[in-house]
């Protein structure tokens, strides 16, 4: 079979996939090898309350999905800076974070690195005021290296995925009201809400997410991959982006505005 043969009937199982969801597990298979990748999913992740959905997975054990659930949901590092990503646009994990800082982390050393697993890619399909869905192929090798021809691949792809999702709903994905549809617009997400009003770049971002979620700045440098000094430096530059004084505060000053009462 040629490549472009591949391709098209590729194309027409991910559109059965969207009326049949049962289809969609070998879609994605398929779209390992065509790739080729290692994993392939679909799934939403709230950027607040740190869960996710897996909605569809190709190429992890079971074990490895519930453990990204239970806890490294709330350890990827990547997340906060998917939410800057335009919908529909490719995207890949080195891009996002330098792959030394990424190779630092714990998502990294303790959930990616053990499964043989490397670069992240993918894009986002479909987001809203808390939380996106996510198309993500995960390739085997070391960070930030990626094949040309691969990439390719998986632009040819995206658009693709991301109407059959739309389509069959396949992980319920967040609903953007109807006169964003009308605009062709998605809302921003809380955390983008807070970088665009405050000036944040994605790495302040996730400092600040990261360390209210684990309760400080040793803890948040282990999680990122960081420097104990770098990240001291960039949690002062939030300070001073956001008018808080210290941690105590900013936590104060992040629980205040996602209080809908507050607002």
């Amino acid at each position: 079979m040629s490549e472009i043969e591949q391709f098209s009937a590729l194309v027409a199982d991910i559109y059965d996939a969207s009326l049949d969801p049962s289809l969609w597990t070998g879609a994605l298979e398929k779209m390992c090898a065509f790739v080729p990748a290692a994993v392939a999913n679909i799934f939403i992740q709230d950027g607040v309350a740190k869960r996710a959905n897996i909605g569809y997975s190709f190429g992890l054990e079971a074990a490895w999905n519930e453990l990204y659930l239970t806890k490294y949901v709330k350890l990827n590092p990547v997340f906060p800076a998917l939410l800057f990503c335009e919908v529909g646009e490719i995207f890949r994990s080195s891009n996002l974070i330098p792959a030394a800082q990424l190779a630092q982390t714990l998502f990294y050393r303790e959930y990616l690195q053990p499964q043989g697993l490397g670069e992240v890619v993918g894009a986002v399909l479909e987001k809203c005021a808390t939380s996106c869905a996510t198309f993500a192929l995960i390739l085997t090798g070391s960070l930030g290296q990626v094949d040309e021809k691969a990439l390719q691949r998986v632009r040819l792809l995206i658009p693709h995925v991301q109407r059959a999702v739309l389509v069959g709903k396949t992980v319920d994905p967040p609903r953007i009201p109807a006169e964003a549809q009308k605009a062709g617009l998605s809302p921003l997400t809380f955390p983008e809400l807070i970088a665009r009003q405050f000036r944040l770049t994605p790495t302040e971002l996730a400092v600040m997410f990261t360390m209210i979620e684990f309760g400080g700045v040793p803890e948040a440098a282990k999680v990122l991959g960081l420097a104990l000094p770098t990240l001291e430096t960039r949690l002062l530059s939030i300070f001073a982006k956001t008018g808080t004084k210290d941690e105590a505060d900013l936590v104060r000053f992040v629980a205040h505005l996602a209080n809908p009462v507050a607002q």
